[in-house]
């Protein structure tokens, strides 16, 4: 969904540059490529607030890498994000035709 508003807003040569920098770094600073203790204490203080970062919780849970953790959290948070962009993006869509 947020590719789906991204893809709305921006033409077709923009919207990969537009893309690269919104989940490259939503990528680095939720710990997806190194763990948030290699990175200073701002970063694991700020990772939840990027959607990837729940979505990484869910899979560690699966995989039996974190302690119990409330998965109905990390669900809430990704069903608003993904509906919050999907209405963001239905109405852009809307607007254009």
């Amino acid at each position: 969904a947020i590719g789906l508003y991204l893809g709305s807003i921006a033409s077709a040569n923009a919207a990969p540059a537009l893309v690269n920098l919104l989940f490259l770094p939503m990528a680095f600073l939720s710990g997806l490529w190194l763990p948030l203790s290699m990175l200073p204490d701002v970063f694991a203080r700020l990772a939840p607030l990027w959607p990837a970062w729940h979505l990484a919780q869910i899979a560690l849970g699966v995989a039996g890498q974190t302690g119990p953790q409330p998965l109905w959290l990390h669900l809430l948070v990704l069903t608003v994000v993904t509906l919050a962009c999907g209405v963001l993006a239905l109405r852009r869509l809307a607007r254009a035709v």
